[in-house]
């Protein structure tokens, strides 16, 4: 789940910290879907775009 190489450096920035917030929720391997990752991305992330 990297967006660092197709992706704006920008755009895999914010994509890094998001999957990074959401990774620090729970232990073990990232368990979370591409589409919460986009909702936290238009939730908290939307104004840097």
């Amino acid at each position: 789940m990297a967006k660092r190489l197709n992706a704006s450096p920008q755009e895999a920035t914010i994509w890094a910290a998001a999957v990074t917030s959401l990774k620090m929720e729970a232990e073990g391997p990232f368990q979370q879907t591409i589409k919460e990752v986009n909702n936290l991305i238009q939730k908290k992330y939307r104004n840097l775009n």
